[in-house]
């Protein structure tokens, strides 16, 4: 591999770090988010369980999901959503 493919590839990994570090830091938010949702339900003595709020935090992915595999968004906001009633179960 020559040293400017080399350096560019290096200079590309760089950029899909610097995402990965925004997309945990975007995370981390939501689920401070979905803290602050859990005390209130609890206040309510609802559960942590809403599937029509799952359905549409899914549906609203997939319609985000431009240009993004639509099964893989629908995944992605399964396990965000089963991360979400994890961290309500707890609260």
């Amino acid at each position: 591999m020559s040293e400017k493919v080399e350096t560019n590839l290096k200079k590309l990994r760089k950029k899909i770090d610097s995402v990965d570090r925004r997309i945990i830091r975007l995370l981390r938010r939501r689920f401070e988010a979905v803290e602050e949702v859990a005390k209130v339900k609890k206040n309510l003595g609802l559960g942590a369980n809403d599937e029509a709020r799952e359905r549409e935090v899914i549906q609203n992915c997939k319609n985000a999901a431009k240009g993004l595999d639509k099964e893989f968004v629908e995944k992605l906001a399964k396990l965000i959503l089963a991360q979400s009633k994890k961290i309500q179960s707890r609260k």
